[in-house]
């Protein structure tokens, strides 16, 4: 009877360590492998990642990871893969969401990437690069009305960043709002007077408007920014 004991401790001893030693293995994998995405070896932190995922299939982390370094490598296809597994496993979580949307965006999937961006918003509403990403996709699919919709609330969370504004001129530019196109390029400019393509846009939106002369002065700007469009516009337009 003691030796039946000591036998079946001896097998729950040898099962526990061995469980033990697996999990050790697996978060060992893993933390190597993020230490190696961190020195930007992608594919060296996918191989131990893939190492982590087969002593552990059911860590959402693993998959969020491994899909961030597929990105990086700009492989989407099998980063949407693994943000998928992950969001199985972790529903609502506005990382993998947000991962998953921007690499649905790179492969020109803008109708799902605004799906995934649309939740991430909606557990998080100032999540202003979901917001942002979000604008850039309905302007791909050409839904100006809720781009300028996503790019004003970009500007109302941050008032100073440049790129919504410039976004939202072009798309009042594209609609015939000159005026409001020249306004939202001045601002972009206020925030970073240092970007030829702004100059080059609010000079065409002021000769729509008429204000040849502006976009004249506009267009030599661009110029002393080394823009080559701008010296093709100058030429044909201003003396």
């Amino acid at each position: 009877m003691n030796r039946k004991i000591f036998l079946l401790t001896f097998l729950l001893f040898i099962c526990a360590k061995s469980w033990s030693q697996e999990q050790f293995n697996s978060v060992d994998y893993f933390n190597k492998g993020v230490a190696l995405s961190d020195k930007k070896n992608f594919s060296g932190a996918i191989n131990h990642f893939n190492k982590a995922l087969e002593l552990d299939s059911a860590n959402w982390m693993i998959y969020y990871n491994r899909g961030l370094a597929h990105k990086d490598l700009q492989r989407y296809h099998s980063a949407i893969n693994d943000f998928s597994k992950a969001a199985q496993l972790s529903p609502k979580n506005i990382k993998v969401l947000y991962s998953r949307g921007i690499s649905f965006y790179f492969t020109n999937d803008f109708k799902a990437a605004i799906e995934d961006l649309t939740q991430v918003i909606a557990l998080e509403p100032t999540y202003i690069d979901a917001v942002l990403t979000r604008a850039n996709a309905y302007r791909k699919i050409n839904n100006y009305k809720a781009a300028i919709n996503d790019y004003t609330a970009v500007i109302k969370q941050n008032p100073k960043m440049e790129e919504p504004y410039f976004q939202r001129g072009s798309l009042k530019g594209y609609q015939g709002d000159f005026i409001g196109a020249i306004n939202d390029f001045s601002l972009a400019i206020k925030y970073n007077p240092n970007n030829a393509s702004t100059y080059v846009n609010r000079a065409l939106a002021r000769f729509n408007n008429k204000q040849n002369d502006l976009a004249c002065v506009d267009l030599r700007k661009a110029i002393s920014l080394k823009n080559e469009q701008a010296k093709e516009i100058l030429k044909k337009y201003c003396k």
